[in-house]
């Protein structure tokens, strides 16, 4: 589903199958109308994970496919149930789309493989531009289903990884693309996002072990707090060269880090049978 002016909108099948409609659901109401119905030979499937709503347009965008198997961005009207809009990539294979300012965003491979890159297509002209490539130990893989649009920065967010597996909320900058913020969550395993102006939301499934360790804010820029189910007596924060930078006793949460230079940091919790470390940034 997609929100666009008290209603919700999405693609669907009667039960009893045929041939996929766009469905109007009144949110106050609970009415239900078909807006439009679309042969296979020009809409045969698409991708549920990737839908968004142009609502300077009024149009449900997808990425969908024909009979032929061509994936492209479809426009929907959603007054009419005109598709208004196509546009078949054919140099990279398109995995989502989030909307802003009659643009779509993705991240995207180029078609032959190689690293992931951010992607604007132009839904008057169709023009796609890369904006920043990104290599795989910034960006190994992302999940399509998990992205949003900060439409008050200008940012794509999404559910990334590196290398290592580690997953992280990221939020891409539209006008360079670089990667202003990220996040991955000691405390909670994330599923999916949504932007509201400078807030993140997420849909978890809550994985506090007793050995887990919740830094934040992070990124921080003048203090930071945690969160552990273990009880420490002392901590250490220690720089990227493994030098101990600010230490004291765990009671003095939260702790000042205005004084630290922009990078990567790790906190240490240390009790006399454990250690136990988490990366953060200093902004």
């Amino acid at each position: 589903i997609e929100y666009y002016d008290g209603k919700g909108y999405s693609m669907a099948r009667l039960l009893a199958g045929g041939e996929l409609r766009l469905v109007e659901t009144d949110l106050s109401s609970g009415l239900e109308t078909e807006i439009g119905s679309y042969p296979a030979i020009t809409l045969d499937d698409y991708d549920p994970g990737a839908t968004t709503f142009d609502h300077q347009n009024g149009r449900f965008l997808l990425l969908g496919s024909n009979l032929s198997g061509i994936v492209g961005i479809y426009g929907i009207n959603a007054a009419t149930g005109n598709i208004d809009y196509t546009h078949a990539s054919p140099n990279y294979e398109l995995f989502s789309i989030e909307y802003h300012n009659n643009k779509a965003y993705s991240l995207a491979r180029p078609s032959g493989g190689g690293d992931l890159k951010l992607l604007e297509t132009s839904l008057s002209s169709g023009n796609q531009a890369v904006i920043d490539s990104y290599p795989a130990a910034e960006l190994d893989d992302y999940d399509p289903g998990a992205t949003s649009f900060d439409h008050a920065h200008g940012r794509f967010t999404v559910l990334g990884s590196d290398l290592a597996g580690v997953v992280s909320v990221i939020a891409i900058d539209i006008v360079n693309g670089d990667i202003d913020y990220f996040f991955a969550s000691a405390a909670n395993e994330l599923f999916s996002i949504e932007t509201d102006d400078a807030s993140l939301v997420g849909i978890i499934g809550d994985h506090l072990n007793e050995q887990s360790i919740h830094v934040f804010p992070n990124p921080a820029q003048n203090w930071i707090s945690f969160v552990c189910k273990m009880e420490f007596e002392r901590f250490e924060i220690c720089n990227s060269l493994g030098q101990v930078v600010i230490s004291g006793a765990v009671e003095a949460s939260p702790i000042d880090v205005s004084q630290l230079a922009e990078g990567a940091y790790w906190i240490r919790l240390i009790n006399p049978s454990s250690i136990q470390s988490q990366l953060f940034i200093k902004n």
